[in-house]
């Protein structure tokens, strides 16, 4: 069963999709115009079963709203609760999507939210005598009135047919609970994603600048136009999530709101329902196994500034990486793709091991291959044996000169020796992300560009492009039973 939630702004749709789902998926704002595309969840329904609701952009606003609706999602509602304000009075909006609603040919029910409010009274009459239907008074910021949505569904629906939902994936929230610790919060994550590696589900997020084409990428997968595409930057503002199954694993997508520039988000002109949905999006982030990383393809073959930022800010999240150049319909009569992505791999720096694939959202050129891509990215995250890796870690040695760790000095017509920088041996610690911890006697001498050589060597040799690769460099402790085995199998697992 499909219940749409309708009405005309601001009339509290989104904080009762938040009630009856129980989790804040859908961002509240007191202004209009909030929610732009088609936000999904489940509501567990203690008298219905587990419902499918989806909240609608706000009637007469941008979005794909009630008036709005691909008529392909309009086939799939069972019932509409069109929601009405009942501390004022009835406006031309309210009577308009009423009439639209009606011309559904489906079941209605009228929600007369805020009902606690002191003039609802007032107004709460004429709500009834307008709209002869099945109607009932909630308040859905005191959490009353849900129950007796239940049983005017049911009253209207007595035979609907309670399809089997899968539990919803944890998908995160808007807002954290106060004193929630950050390790704590890690550890979740780290279970939820190993938890989605055995079950073969992928999370993915969506990342790039306003209007790089993320919305029409997952309508183009999605089969359905769930979210909200303009040629107006910044549309996006929940997280859209869809889920499909390709290449024999369950891809929960989502797309996120467009991340601006910092100075545009906290400048003069903030708006905070820009930084409220953008703090959401950098934490979906972390909680996601990958990322689609979009870009805009260009005739310059050049990377905005913006684009680099949040590339650095993917690294930072430690998910592996695929680089979509987007809209390469427009400019493939201008270049080759290899001419394209030598370029790009340039701009991209010390990021140029994150593998790219061009595609046109709109036309659908190589969507598909997306998650072929995913599929072996996600194959080359692996636990790689300690003996490879020490194999690995001398025939790396031979071909760089040592470092001085500690140049000798002259004291009373005595030098002392010459330190050199050692590396004992390299064990794997963890594979999402993977991460290595490199033991040897100086770890405060370890240069940067030691650690990109060691880096750029271990992707060549062990083929991990797009994935993060995490490096952390110990002290040997003087363990007289740990020499003594090492010494025996230097190459022991």
């Amino acid at each position: 069963m499909i219940i749409a939630l309708a009405g005309r702004p601001n009339v509290g749709k989104s904080s009762l999709f938040n009630r009856l789902i129980g989790k804040r998926k859908a961002l509240v704002w007191d202004h209009a115009g909030v929610t732009r595309d088609l936000i999904k969840g489940i509501w567990d329904s203690d008298l219905l079963g587990k419902v499918e609701v989806w909240d609608l952009a706000g009637f007469g606003k941008e979005g794909i709203s009630i008036h709005t609706v691909d008529q392909k999602l309009k086939s799939k509602i069972d019932l509409i609760l069109l929601v009405v304000d009942g501390s004022e009075p009835l406006t031309g909006e309210d009577r308009e999507c009423f009439s639209i609603v009606r011309k559904y040919g489906k079941p209605v029910v009228v929600a007369i939210n805020k009902s606690d409010k002191r003039e609802f009274k007032n107004y709460s009459s004429e709500i009834y005598r307008e709209f002869k239907t099945e109607t009932v008074e909630i308040s859905a910021e005191q959490q009353s009135g849900v129950s007796e949505i239940s049983e005017a569904i049911q009253k209207l629906l007595p035979n609907a047919v309670v399809e089997k939902i899968p539990e919803p994936k944890d998908d995160g929230e808007f807002e954290n609970e106060e004193g929630d610790d950050e390790n704590i919060e890690d550890e979740k994550i780290e279970k939820e994603k190993a938890r989605r590696k055995s079950a073969k589900e992928k999370t993915i997020v969506i990342v790039g600048r306003p209007n790089a084409g993320k919305s029409s990428l997952i309508n183009k997968i999605s089969g359905e136009p769930v979210a909200f595409v303009s040629e107006k930057a910044g549309t996006t503002r929940d997280p859209i999530q869809t889920t499909v199954k390709r290449e024999g694993i369950e891809w929960t997508l989502k797309d996120l709101a467009g991340v601006r520039r910092k100075s545009k988000v906290y400048g003069r002109k903030a708006d905070p329902l820009e930084i409220f949905s953008m703090q959401f999006a950098l934490k979906a982030m972390k909680q996601s196994d990958a990322a689609l990383f979009i870009v805009e393809a260009n005739k310059e073959g050049k990377l905005h500034s913006q684009d680099r930022k949040l590339l650095h800010l993917i690294r930072a999240s430690m998910i592996p990486t695929l680089v979509l150049v987007n809209k390469w319909d427009l400019v493939r009569k201008d270049w080759k793709e290899e001419d394209f992505k030598s370029l790009l791999k340039d701009h991209l720096k010390d990021l140029s091991f994150l593998p790219v694939l061009f595609v046109s959202a709109k036309t659908g050129y190589r969507v598909e291959k997306i998650f072929q891509s995913l599929k072996e990215i996600a194959e080359r995250m692996q636990k790689i044996s300690t003996s490879k890796l020490n194999r690995w870690l001398q025939e790396t040695l031979q071909a760089k000169a040592p470092r001085v760790a500690k140049h000798g000095i002259t004291t009373d017509k005595k030098r002392t020796q010459t330190q050199f920088l050692h590396f004992s041996y390299v064990v794997q610690t963890s594979d999402n992300p993977m991460t290595f911890q490199f033991f040897c006697n100086a770890p405060q001498a370890v240069a940067e560009d030691d650690k990109r050589f060691f880096e750029n060597k271990m992707r060549r040799t062990f083929h991990l492009s797009g994935i993060p690769l995490k490096f952390i460099f110990r002290k040997k402790t003087s363990n007289p039973d740990r020499k003594s085995r090492l010494v025996a199998n230097p190459l022991a697992d």
